[in-house]
Order: C-alpha cells, then sequence, then structure tokens
C-alpha cells in the first residue's frame, strides 16, 4: 500500500510539472503569436498605406498624363505605355501585398489553432492532475481501512489465542476432570463416543477370535478323530503281534499331547481379555 502511495505521489508531481512546463510554453507561444499578428497587421495596413499612396499618385499622374496626351500626342502614347507598365507594377505589387495579407492571415489562424491546442493540452493536464488528486484521495482511504482491518485481525487474533490457550489448558486436565466428573457436555459426548468406537472395536476382534476359535475347534475335532482312528489301528496291530505297548509309543500315540491348547482353553482365554479391556470398567 506503501508503495502505491509513493507512485501515486510520482506521478503527481510529474503531472504538476508537466502542467506548468505546458502552461509557461503556451504563454510564451501566446506572447510570440500575438506580436506576431500585431506586426503583420501593422505591416498589412503599412502596405495598404503605401498602395493608396500609390494608386493616388499613379491617378495623379494618368490625370496629367491624359492632359498631356492632348497637348502632345506623340508623346501620349509613350507616356501612356510608361503609365501602363507602372500601373502593371503597382497592380502586381498590389496582389503581391494580398498575397502576403493572406498569407498572414493563414498564419495567424495557424497561430490562433496552436493556441486552442495548447489550451486542450492544458485542460487535459488539469484532468489528468484531478485524476491523480483522486487516486491519491482513494489510495489513502484504503490505507486507513486496510489499518482499521488490521487491527481488527489482530484483536481476533489475540481472541482466539487466548481461547487456544484456554482449550490447551482444559486439553492437558481432560483425563483429570473426566476422574472427578467434571466434563462439559461436549466432552461427555467426545468421551461416550470414544468409548462407543473402543466397545466396538474390541467387539469385532472378539467376533473374530470366535470365528478362529470355532475353526480351530473344528480342526482339532477333525484331528481328534483321526487320532483315535489311528490309536485303535495302532492297538490292533500290536495286538495281533502280541507285543505290548511300551511307554515311549504310547507318548506317540497320544498325539492329544502335542497340542498347545484346548477350545475351550482358548474361549476361557478371550473372554478373559474381554473382561479386562471393558471400557465401562
Amino acid at each position: 500500500m506503501k508503495e502505491q502511495l509513493e507512485v501515486m505521489q510520482e506521478k503527481l508531481v510529474r503531472a504538476e510539472n508537466r502542467y506548468a512546463g505546458l502552461l509557461a510554453s503556451s504563454e510564451e507561444q501566446r506572447s510570440s503569436l500575438q506580436a506576431s499578428v500585431v506586426q503583420a497587421r501593422k505591416d498589412a495596413v503599412d502596405q495598404r498605406i503605401l498602395l493608396d499612396e500609390r494608386l493616388s499618385k499613379q491617378e495623379s499622374a494618368s490625370e496629367r498624363l491624359h492632359d498631356a496626351q492632348q497637348k502632345r500626342a506623340n508623346a501620349a502614347e509613350n507616356e501612356t505605355k510608361q503609365t501602363t507598365i507602372i500601373a502593371d507594377l503597382a497592380r502586381n505589387e498590389l496582389q503581391q501585398n494580398i498575397l502576403r495579407q493572406k498569407d498572414t492571415e493563414k498564419r495567424l489562424e495557424r497561430s490562433e489553432k496552436e493556441l486552442q491546442d495548447a489550451t486542450i493540452r492544458i485542460q487535459d493536464a488539469l484532468v489528468d492532475l484531478q485524476s491523480a488528486e483522486t487516486g491519491l484521495e482513494c489510495a489513502e482511504k484504503e490505507r486507513l481501512l486496510l489499518q482499521d482491518k488490521l487491527k481488527t485481525a489482530e484483536s481476533q487474533i489475540l481472541n482466539l489465542k487466548d481461547a487456544n490457550q484456554s482449550l490447551v489448558t482444559r486439553g492437558r486436565s481432560l483425563q483429570e476432570r473426566y476422574e472427578n466428573g467434571d466434563l462439559s457436555d461436549q466432552e461427555k459426548h467426545f468421551v461416550q463416543s470414544i468409548v462407543s468406537t473402543t466397545q466396538s472395536i474390541h467387539e469385532s476382534e472378539l467376533i473374530e477370535k470366535l470365528n478362529e476359535i470355532r475353526r480351530r475347534d473344528t480342526v482339532n475335532n477333525s484331528l481328534q478323530e483321526k487320532i483315535r482312528t489311528l490309536e485303535s489301528m495302532v492297538a490292533r496291530m500290536l495286538r495281533e503281534r502280541g507285543t505290548e505297548v511300551r511307554p515311549e509309543l504310547k507318548s506317540l500315540v497320544n498325539l492329544s499331547l502335542w497340542m498347545s491348547s484346548s477350545p475351550q482353553e482358548g474361549l476361557n482365554s478371550v473372554r478373559h481379555q474381554m473382561a479386562c479391556t471393558d471400557p465401562r470398567r
């Protein structure tokens, strides 16, 4: 925001300098053009007076020549030629003066147009200056608004820090307040949710373990049936041979001794684990 203000101030200074330069230049051009116009008008008046005087003299000379023609016929023709030449010269000079006057008028029109263009440029510079001033005012208002928002944000941050510190303090004392029964409604709901989730997890684990026990029970029953069949076959074979079963053979035949635990023992172990992990205890 500070950089925008500095940019706007630089634009304002440049606009003021440009306006001052244009104003000084336009004043100089205007003075010079006015002086040129005055001089041109003065020259035109002087030329017209001179032409009038010459025309008056030419008219007088023509009259004198006309009188002389009556008196001197032979000399009249020469003087008439001279008068014609002088008149032609006068007309040529008059035409040149008229052309110069028209050229002066054109220069005057161009000067007036340049003066109008300079006035328009000055007006544009004034508009730019006003726009820069307006932009500077808007930037200042925006800066003040941002300051107010910053103060509000800082106040909100302080409030949030206090609230966060309070929550941290209450979070650290959650277990103690739970044991003392000093929980808020939201905390009680949260604890109940945790207990419910934990119980659901333990129940799922129990179901999985019971299914595993049933599967092992089925396998054990099948193995025991096979063991009984095998024991009967071994005993029959030994009886047919007329020999007694030696102790080491009995230990080999009694395969149930090789089992780690019975299904009932596994079930009792699972039930004992559930009783130890029950969240309601």
